[in-house]
């Protein structure tokens, strides 16, 4: 170190004598100037040396570069595939809800259809046909049999009715 006037100044630090000083002023140092062939030595070592590490690098880049563009055609494929599924998704519900409306018309339709036939043939004309065009004859006393239930609709037959 070198003090204000210019000479090599000897410090005394905790280990003992040293060139450096321990306060707390900024000042100006300057370099030393090496000669000229160690100079390009060095920077021809540190040209290689970058070189060497621009390989590698380059190396391992490749790699990366190649990893990451399979990765994004992968998910380009993907969501490719993911769009399609949706918009067949779409039409199939377009065509489910086409499918729901015409089904109610259709229920619709023959509801109104069923009403006005029933609406149209009356209990009377019901008896007429069954008595005059198929033949049919009223019950007579010992024809009908009556069986208790016990209040369900469902009843099962076990023996002969007489």
């Amino acid at each position: 170190m070198q003090n204000r006037a210019g000479m090599q100044k000897q410090t005394r630090g905790h280990y003992g004598y040293s060139p450096y000083e321990y306060d707390n002023l900024a000042r100006k140092y300057h370099a030393i100037d090496l000669p000229e062939d160690v100079k390009r030595t060095a920077l021809r070592a540190e040209v290689k040396s970058a070189k060497r590490a621009k390989e590698i690098s380059f190396h391992k880049n490749l790699g990366y570069v190649l990893f990451l563009s399979i990765a994004i055609v992968g998910m380009i494929v993907l969501l490719y595939s993911y769009i399609g599924l949706q918009s067949q998704l779409s039409v199939k519900n377009k065509n489910i809800s086409n499918l729901k409306i015409e089904l109610n018309e259709l229920r619709t339709s023959n509801e109104e259809a069923e009403n006005r036939i029933e609406s149209s043939i009356e209990m009377e004309e019901y008896k007429r046909t069954a008595f005059q065009e198929l033949g049919m004859r009223e019950a007579k006393d010992g024809q009908v049999v009556n069986i208790a239930g016990e209040g369900s609709d469902y009843m099962r037959q076990l023996t002969e009715i007489q």
